[in-house]
This record gives C-alpha cells, structure tokens and sequence, in this order.
C-alpha cells in the first residue's frame, strides 16, 4: 500500500506544521479523540489539537503504520481496497506513547484513508493496569479500559480490598441473585461476583465520557449507558461516582440520569 497520507501527515504533525497536517485529510475529516470527544471537519480538529497542546498534552510514535486487514472493525467506512488500483485505499494503524500533566498511557490511531486522503482518524487508549503512586484520574480512566477489555482481573486491581460498591437497581436491565440482592456491597470479591452476574444476563455497558473532578476531594464522575438487549429496549443513562484514596478505588456510587428507548 501507499501510506504517503498517513506518513506526510506524521512528519507535518511532528514538525508542529499544524496547518499541512490537516491538509492530508478530507474537508470533512471524522476525528474521534482520545477524551472521547467526536469533532468533524479541519478547522474542528485543528481547534482539538490546540486545545491538548494547551492541556498539556504530547504523543509520540512508538510503532510505526501498519495496514489494518479490510474486514477489520475499524473498517467504519465500508473501504474497498480492491477498488482503488492506485493502492491508496486502506486503513493504517499505529502506536502511540500520550503524555499528560496526570501521567503516561499507550493508545493506537487508526487512520481510513481513501484515494489517499485520510478521511477517518480514531485514537484509542489500550487497557493498561495500574502501577504504583498513579494520578487518582488516571487510575479511574485504567479501571474504565480494563473493564472494557473484560481484564476484571487487572480492574479489581484498581479497587481496594475493602471497597464499597452501590449497584444501580433497575430490575428491566438486571436482576440480582439473593447474594446480590443488597445493593450495597463491600470487597473486591462481591463486587466481582455482582460483574459476573451481570454478565451472564447480557448487561452491557458503554461509556460515554472520560472521568472528571468532581465536587468533592478525590471524587471523580463519568456518564455511561447500560443495555441488556436480550431482555428490553431500554437504555439507562447513569453517573457514576468513584472516590480514590491511598491509591486505590474505595467507593463507586451510581446515580440515574435518564432512561430513552432504542430504535
């Protein structure tokens, strides 16, 4: 394949040349950024990169571009890369050290790349566990991706061995055992028990924001989205609420903000 896209786009993003690093890309570039935020469009994602330079933020290249097989997930855009005799269709993926003022993580960037535009670009953190003395929001961000990534090994890793969890109670999306019927609970083991639960009824959950401060010293607050779609259509909007001290998770609380439907 031809990755002079994704290459040029490098070595101008690399060169700080901000203004011929978005001109690699389409008018309507989908950008999906690590905060999860989604912007569109150059002037959307040059405001985006000036805003994390700004925050502090600095990425290096830690594995170089690789082409992404055509029937890969990250295939959002339908891209045929048999189509294009030019070559310059594909989708390439590399790695990515991120600095911030709250510590260091891996991701990968995904670029689609069409007739040698780049038209889709997706940074995503890989799950990673946690180390000793981490920042109190990158250790909620490290529980996040390892829950995600179904690492409830390495997740419980980021709670402490006392911890007390409060389980959202909506009976549609989930219903508990009788061991799991308190809906408070303390210990790593029964918060791990209540997750397995979960899981064999089909519980799915999606996060739709990062952690942030919240009111309070060590509290942190994120949004997420619980489905069962083998049971209802509903979707159940919550916050959820993690205090962190002595370098580990001590209290996970969930507060309801809204159920909508599915289409």
């Amino acid at each position: 394949m031809d990755l002079t896209a994704v290459r040029n786009f490098v070595k101008h993003r690399t060169a700080g040349k901000l203004d011929m690093a978005v001109q690699t890309m389409a008018p309507d570039i989908t950008w999906h950024a690590v905060s999860r935020e989604l912007v569109t469009g150059r002037e959307g994602v040059l405001a985006l990169w000036k805003k994390q330079e700004a925050e502090g933020m600095r990425n290096s290249q830690v594995a170089n571009w690789s082409v992404v097989p055509e029937y890969d997930q990250a295939n959002q855009d339908g891209l045929k890369y048999e189509d294009d005799s030019l070559r310059t269709t594909y989708i390439a993926k590399r790695m990515l050290s991120i600095t911030t003022p709250e510590g260091t993580f891996e991701a990968s960037q995904t670029a689609s790349v069409k007739n040698g535009v780049i038209i889709r670009v997706a940074v995503t953190r890989s799950a990673q566990r946690p180390e000793p003395n981490i920042n109190p929001r990158e250790l909620c961000n490290r529980f996040t991706l390892l829950r995600v990534a179904g690492d409830d090994e390495g997740a419980t890793m980021c709670l402490s061995h006392d911890v007390h969890w409060t389980r959202f109670q909506d009976e549609s999306l989930f219903t508990p055992s009788k061991a799991m019927s308190d809906p408070h609970m303390i210990g790593r083991e029964r918060v791990v028990q209540l997750w397995t639960e979960q899981v064999a009824q089909g519980l799915e959950r999606h996060p739709t924001t990062v952690w942030l401060p919240d009111s309070g010293i060590d509290l942190f607050s994120r949004e997420m989205l619980l489905k069962n779609p083998s049971r209802t259509n509903k979707v159940k909007r919550v916050k959820q609420y993690a205090t962190v001290k002595n370098g580990f998770i001590c209290k996970i609380d969930h507060a309801n903000l809204a159920d909508t439907v599915d289409d």
